[in-house]
């Protein structure tokens, strides 16, 4: 399982969002922490994929138990994020 996170954290992290949508979908994979160089500091791959708008992926990782009022450094979840970028479909899913 910790190989399908991983491959789901690099479709999400290069912006393959129909690939990730299929394989946040159909695979087993589970919400991960990485480091992420833009934001300077380890980010799950829900909120970043909650950033980009990317809600398929959002609704697998939350189905499979992703934490998502797990926040950044500055106190920013998920919900937040999705919502500051006008992501509706996201703000839907984690509501």
């Amino acid at each position: 399982m910790e190989s399908q996170a991983k491959v789901l954290r690099w479709l999400v992290d290069n912006e393959h969002e129909d690939l990730a949508a299929v394989h946040g979908m159909k695979s087993s994979a589970k919400d991960m922490m990485k480091h992420n160089a833009g934001w300077e500091e380890e980010i799950s791959t829900l909120w970043l994929a909650a950033w980009k708008g990317y809600a398929p992926v959002v609704r697998g990782l939350a189905s499979r138990g992703a934490d998502i009022n797990k926040a950044k450094n500055n106190g920013g979840t998920p919900l937040f994020i999705a919502s500051e970028e006008g992501h509706v479909d996201v703000v839907r899913v984690l509501l």
